[in-house]
């Protein structure tokens, strides 16, 4: 849902300032849950889409009509605005959720499944392609939260929740260029164990894969025997630095 909605939006098939149709017409209109048109709604929130307005109704933020903000500018300053004191420990219940997640659905991918992943890793690929950072983020959030969903609804269910700073943290990843292709490289070493059955390597690859993320926001691990967790849950200082750069020195604020 979160998707095609976005589709809409940047197509321009969608003005800025429209007011999208309530829950329930959006339930109706989609055929999903209320949970499904919210969790959507959240991620589009915090991609920079739309912009939620308590008691008034979600409204377009951005749209790929010529005239419109340039999107990346307008996203990364969005994600400058946020409050990111909590950062730090919902990563944290990522690094303990996703490798356990990622084992799981090793032991549990049916083929069709498996055909989903693939397409999210091409998506990925076709967005690091044409430079498309919106395509980027939501090809990552969609990967991960497949292969959470075939480990276990539940652990999936929990991630959706952490999502929308999760989200906005990927921006500050995925806007370097340089990172792109290590990001697509562990996506199909994570892709190939879950292919192959290999429960325990799923688990080490993701498990990689994430340190790797922690580690390049900032944030010091330390693993163990009982798994990896942060040295400090604080906001690192680079970290700060990073936005404080995004919010004054590198875009422009959106209209």
């Amino acid at each position: 849902m979160a998707e095609a909605l976005s589709s809409l939006v940047l197509d321009g098939r969608i003005a800025v300032g429209t007011r999208l149709p309530s829950e329930r017409e959006l339930r109706v209109q989609l055929n999903v849950g209320r949970s499904t048109v919210r969790e959507a709604l959240k991620a589009l929130e915090a991609l920079g889409v739309v912009q939620i307005r308590q008691g008034a109704g979600v409204f377009v933020r951005l749209s790929g009509a010529p005239e419109a903000p340039e999107v990346p500018r307008a996203v990364l300053t969005h994600v400058a605005a946020t409050d990111w004191s909590q950062l730090g420990a919902i990563v944290e219940a990522r690094l303990a959720i996703e490798p356990y997640a990622a084992a799981l659905a090793a032991l549990r991918r049916s083929d069709e499944q498996l055909r989903d992943l693939r397409e999210e890793l091409a998506r990925f690929d076709a967005a690091a392609a044409g430079d498309d950072e919106r395509g980027l983020v939501m090809a990552d959030v969609n990967f991960h939260g497949a292969i959470a969903e075939i480990g276990n609804p539940v652990l999936a269910h929990t991630l959706r929740d952490l999502g929308v700073l999760l989200i906005k943290s990927r921006y500050i990843s995925l806007h370097r260029v340089e990172r792109r292709g290590h990001v697509a490289a562990r996506h199909r070493a994570v892709y190939e164990a879950i292919a192959e059955r290999d429960d325990i390597l799923a688990s080490e690859v993701m498990a990689a894969h994430l340190t790797d993320f922690v580690h390049e926001l900032g944030y010091h691990t330390v693993t163990s025997g009982r798994g990896t967790h942060l040295l400090e849950v604080g906001v690192p200082a680079s970290l700060r630095r990073t936005l404080e750069g995004i919010g004054h020195d590198e875009v422009t604020a959106p209209e």
